[in-house]
């Protein structure tokens, strides 16, 4: 990264940390997990929302060796990834335990298994074409969009818990027990989505054409 571009970025990250501690503090005022009002903040001030404007990437230099700043923001976001599940992880007592593990299974089946299955079920009602890529492969597609609907946010549910300071109860161990279940099992089918090939160019073709 040139050192013309380390100052802008330093001002952004400043900019960026001020705007989610002041959101979350305000969320926290009103009674909501502070995580909610820095996602806000992000949202408002990455390229969503202010970043569409030219102004404002002009004057915080964001366009200037865009790429090697993209990659200290990704170094910082992983980083940042890792220690809020190592504090969630230090603050969560042991999961899976046996009295337990019933409670678990259930919820695993109610709130993962059964919103997936029921996903796969309505996408044959919706107009997948829209959404349907380059491989057009219809199978792998069933399967993402059953993943976004049962998918869950680990790091997410930790904050809230923790900012909640209910991470040390049954309640916060049944949800996570059930996340990190349900990411091993979503990232199993990911991966097999993944690796679907799509169907000759034949059987793509609709089949009044294969008839005349």
């Amino acid at each position: 990264m040139p050192s013309t571009a380390v100052g802008p970025l330093i001002f952004f990250l400043a900019i960026l940390l001020a705007s989610a501690h002041l959101l979350g503090h305000l969320f926290a005022r009103l009674r909501q997990p502070r995580v909610i009002g820095e996602i806000l903040a992000g949202i408002l001030l990455g390229p969503f929302v202010l970043g569409k404007l030219s102004f404002y990437s002009n004057a915080l230099q964001l366009n200037v060796a865009a790429e090697p700043k993209k990659a200290a923001l990704d170094l910082l976001y992983q980083l940042g990834l890792l220690l809020l599940m190592f504090l969630s992880g230090a603050e969560t007592k042991a999961l899976f335990q046996k009295h337990e593990r019933k409670q678990i299974a259930w919820l695993a089946s109610i709130g993962t298994v059964l919103p997936f299955f029921v996903m796969l079920g309505l996408a044959t009602l919706l107009p997948l074409g829209w959404f349907m890529g380059e491989k057009s492969n219809r199978t792998s597609l069933l399967l993402v969009m059953g993943i976004a609907v049962a998918v869950t946010s680990i790091p997410v549910i930790s904050r809230i818990f923790f900012d909640l300071k209910i991470l040390h109860t049954r309640f916060a161990r049944l949800v996570l027990g059930v996340a990190v279940l349900e990411d091993i099992g979503l990232w199993a089918v990911l991966a097999v989505a993944m690796r679907l090939r799509p169907p000759p160019a034949w059987r793509r073709v609709p089949l009044h054409f294969t008839l005349c």
